[in-house]
């Protein structure tokens, strides 16, 4: 598994000792502990943040190909 941090809006690879020194958990950690509520809260966050305007975008673009 890769990992990656934003750093100054550009993407950027780390190594597994990189990663160490971030001290940082990754988001499968961080679920793993989270609470019921709180994995809810967080599933409907990115579903509205990241997922629906992929999709809203998509059915645009398939809107304007149909016309």
């Amino acid at each position: 598994m890769k990992n990656f941090i934003i750093e100054n809006g550009k993407k950027k690879e780390l190594t597994k000792e990189e990663l160490k020194k971030l001290k940082a958990k990754n988001v499968t950690e961080v679920i793993k502990e989270m609470t019921p509520d709180e994995l809810e809260a967080f599933k409907k966050a990115r579903y509205e943040k990241f997922i629906k305007p992929l999709i809203d975008g998509n059915l645009e673009e398939l809107d304007r190909k149909r016309r």
